[in-house]
């Protein structure tokens, strides 16, 4: 991949789209984009294999709109990134949502201890990200005005009958998030000034 991708950016650089002199910040960008691309073309390929498409298309709007401003829990290399999230998806859909599917009635409850924890936490400057001070005040205040939108989200589609499963991942999306943030503040994976 590190292969093609440099071979883009040096297309750009050569058709004088991007200066040299930002080459790596272009081959960073570009890398972070396929990693996830790739990571997100793999579960929805396992989606579609579980019958699951639309529920883990709402599961990773509602995780991937909450995780990009709550920041959280990351893994050192792409590889356990890969295989940690893929993973986490399969544990989830395989065993949680069979089990939340019949126990409806906890959604709430994680719901609201999800809703707990990132209101409180708001956001963890991890070490790569490195926000400012007023940065990270500003991605707490998003953060929690996400979540709260969220909430609203699930509870709306509670009151308008739409099919539980959507429920289901759309609160395993927000509860991921919250994990996240608690096994960062746990592991100390932050910037502290």
């Amino acid at each position: 991949m590190k292969f093609i991708i440099n071979t883009l950016v040096e297309q750009l650089i050569n058709n004088n789209i991007i200066e040299r002199k930002m080459k790596q910040e272009y081959f960073y960008a570009l890398e972070v984009f396929f990693e996830k691309l790739i990571i997100y073309i793999s579960i929805l390929i396992i989606s579609v294999y579980l019958d699951l498409l639309i529920p883990t298309l709402i599961f990773l709007v509602f995780f991937c709109g909450l995780r990009s401003r709550t920041g959280g829990y990351h893994l050192n290399t792409y590889l356990k990134c890969f295989i940690g999230t893929v993973g986490i998806y399969v544990m989830f859909a395989k065993w949680l949502y069979p089990w939340l599917n019949k126990n409806i009635n906890y959604i709430f409850p994680i719901l609201f201890f999800s809703l707990v924890f990132i209101f409180t936490i708001g956001a963890v400057n991890h070490p790569n990200i490195n926000w400012s001070k007023t940065e990270l005040e500003e991605t707490k205040k998003a953060s929690r005005a996400m979540i709260f939108l969220q909430c609203i989200s699930i509870i709306s589609f509670t009151v308008l009958g739409v099919h539980k499963d959507c429920i289901i991942f759309a609160t395993l999306g927000v509860m991921l998030c919250a994990i996240l943030l608690i096994a960062a503040k746990i592991c100390k994976q932050e910037v502290r000034e």
